[in-house]
């Protein structure tokens, strides 16, 4: 009597991993960006900065085992395969949660007092971390539940696109709530993170419209151009603008006794 051997599945190619030379490209470039936060991290010491080195590492990593499946090592591999789509999922919080806490000190750096939205978006703060943590508990759920070939995995990841999406359309919203209350000083900076909001919330509604079509948010065509190139471009801004804490004994004291705006 003859046996068959199961066919592996190749995870990679059924969940679409075909670019070698991007996955390559974004993990250099995440490594490079983590070198540059870490070294202004020893400069200034800012929390804003460890949650940038701690988003760049993962999504560094992330991309680095999204390359070698699409080589053939670990293609098979289950583990390996929701251990790259936990990292790409859940890891984004840390871009929301840098970008609020960015926008929290910018408002609170030069007032003591607060009225009407801009008090809500302050106090936004551990609210707004405990949504995140909760969406990121409910993705990993969703993710383990789904390669165990359970239904249910696949309505906690929606739930917890969903909540992603809230949780970036309020952060365009503070953001906004940011710009128009920053004084002349800010303003520049301020629109920095609307522009920052923005592109994370490009990322996310994308997210949200493909949760029921897998072919397309897996294809390559779009999903690096929606989901990806909005979530560096993010990262970008706050290496190369002029993010750090500056002091100046010309400016008042009440309005920008220190312009520390992110670091």
């Amino acid at each position: 009597m003859s046996s068959t051997t199961p066919t592996e599945i190749n995870y990679a190619k059924f969940a679409g991993f075909n670019s070698l030379a991007a996955a390559i490209l974004f993990s250099i470039l995440y490594a490079a960006l983590s070198g540059w936060f870490i070294f202004r991290f020893l400069r200034h010491k800012t929390r804003v900065d460890v949650t940038l080195i701690l988003f760049s590492l993962i999504r560094c990593v992330a991309f680095a085992l999204r390359a070698a499946m699409i080589k053939g090592k670990g293609a098979t591999s289950l583990s390996m395969f929701v251990t790259v789509e936990v990292l790409f999922s859940a890891g984004f919080f840390a871009i929301l949660m840098a970008t609020l806490e960015a926008i929290i000190l910018q408002m609170t750096v030069s007032r003591k007092h607060f009225e009407g939205l801009q008090r809500r978006v302050v106090q936004s703060g551990w609210l707004f971390r405990g949504v995140l943590l909760a969406a990121v508990a409910l993705t990993i759920a969703g993710i383990v539940e789904t390669s165990n070939n359970d239904s249910g995995g696949a309505t906690l990841t929606k739930v917890a696109t969903i909540i992603f999406l809230v949780a970036s359309v309020w952060l365009v919203f503070s953001s906004v709530i940011n710009f128009t209350s920053a004084t002349s000083l800010g303003k520049s900076m301020a629109m920095l993170f609307v522009i920052i909001s923005a592109l994370i919330l490009v990322r996310e509604a994308y997210m949200t419209a493909t949760m029921d079509n897998t072919s397309a948010r897996t294809n390559e065509a779009y999903w690096y151009p929606l989901s990806e190139v909005p979530a560096i471009l993010c990262i970008f801004l706050y290496a190369v603008v002029g993010l750090f804490r500056r002091r100046s004994s010309e400016e008042n004291e009440e309005e920008a006794k220190e312009l520390r705006v992110v670091v």
